[in-house]
C-alpha cells in the first residue's frame, strides 16, 4: 500500500481538469458520478477505500478520538448528507 496511488488520486484530478478545459464538464461530472455510484453499489468503493486507508486510520487512532459534528450553513441544499455511503464515519469501521 505504501507507494501506491489511491484510487481517484492525481490521475483522476488531472483527467477531470483536462475535460473541464475542453468544455465537457457536465458530461464528465455525470460519468464520474455514475461510476462512483456503481462502485458504491457493488461494494468495490469500500473495498478500495479500506485497502488503501485502513492502516492509516488505525495508526492515527480514529476510533479513540473525540468527534465534533458541526453544521455547515454554506453547504448546498443538494449535498446528499443523508446518503451514508458518501461519508466516512470511523465508528462504522470493521473491528
Amino acid at each position: 500500500m505504501r507507494g501506491q496511488t489511491p484510487p481517484g488520486g492525481a490521475g483522476l484530478v488531472s483527467f477531470a481538469q483536462n475535460a473541464m478545459d475542453a468544455g465537457h464538464e457536465a458530461h464528465i461530472a455525470q460519468r464520474l458520478e455514475y461510476g462512483m455510484q456503481l462502485l458504491i453499489a457493488d461494494g468495490r468503493f469500500d473495498q478500495l477505500f479500506h485497502q488503501f486507508y485502513d492502516a492509516l486510520i488505525d495508526k492515527v487512532g480514529m476510533r479513540k478520538r473525540r468527534i465534533f459534528r458541526l453544521e455547515n450553513p454554506l453547504l448546498s441544499p443538494q449535498t446528499p448528507l443523508s446518503n451514508r455511503a458518501y461519508w466516512f464515519d470511523p465508528f462504522d469501521l470493521p473491528r
